[in-house]
């Protein structure tokens, strides 16, 4: 038996936290939330998760920083940053979905990423 995926969600919009962790639930995957980039980031090097997706504009650490962070410690962490910012920035390893979105579609884009991590 495949042990569980793990995935890390970063938001500071309690509703969309709590909307994004129950599908990934409902999916199969376990889930650990974080409200912003530090605590996400305490997180991810306590203990890896598999995939994050974390919002971009957030205080204390946005989901660049975040990602930008995670490498820095050379974590290979799949990154999953979500945006109401048409003009994202193109970083390598980093698959950027854009707000609003089909909860379909993040949940397609979530099982590609893992696929290919």
């Amino acid at each position: 038996m495949e042990s569980q995926r793990t995935v890390l969600v970063v938001d500071d919009e309690p509703d969309l936290l709590h909307a994004l962790a129950a599908a990934l639930l409902d999916e199969g995957y376990e889930v650990w939330r974080a409200a912003n980039g530090r605590e996400a980031l305490d997180l991810a090097l306590a203990n890896p998760p598999d995939a994050v997706i974390s919002n971009i504009n957030m205080p204390h650490l946005d989901g660049i920083q975040l990602a930008a962070a995670l490498k820095q410690r050379g974590m290979q962490i799949p990154m999953i940053l979500m945006s109401a910012n048409d003009e994202l920035p193109g970083l390598p390893g980093v698959v950027f979905v854009s707000k609003p979105f089909h909860l379909d579609h993040l949940l397609a884009v979530v099982e590609r990423t893992l696929e290919l991590a």
